[in-house]
């Protein structure tokens, strides 16, 4: 498995487990071909590939969720999980956004934001994984 498979298919655990199974193959087979595509492109344009991939997939698994959420009832532990995986993307996505565009460092608050973002989203997903342990 190369590693833009590999990477599509992590991105993958952040949809819903019906729509994985239902389009994964032809998602993760979507952003080899478009990695192709950009040949021996500059650093900066793949990085520029990567973060619209990852936003891109942050959109999609928001809607997917949401649209399972509505389709039946969901447990607290799902909800958690699903907020915590947000918050933790977002942290990410923040983080790539300041490696690309350094010069639109926002200092400190900025810092502690995604921090704050990342710790409360793991933490939402700790607590998830925990509600579900069988007891």
């Amino acid at each position: 498995m190369s590693g833009v498979q590999r990477a599509a298919t992590i991105l993958l655990c952040f949809y819903p487990k019906d729509f994985r199974r239902e389009y994964g193959a032809a998602i993760v087979q979507l952003v080899c071909d478009q990695r192709r595509a950009l040949g021996d492109a500059s650093a900066y344009h793949r990085l520029s590939f990567w973060m619209s991939v990852v936003l891109d997939t942050l959109r999609a698994a928001f809607v997917e969720h949401r649209s399972a959420i509505q389709l039946r009832r969901v447990s607290t532990a799902t909800v958690y999980a699903f907020i915590g995986t947000l918050l933790v993307l977002a942290a990410v996505a923040n983080v790539l956004v300041d490696v690309v565009a350094v010069k639109l460092s926002m200092g400190i608050p900025a810092v502690l934001l995604t921090v704050a973002a990342g710790t409360s989203g793991a933490g939402l997903i700790v607590r998830s994984r925990r509600a579900t342990r069988p007891k």
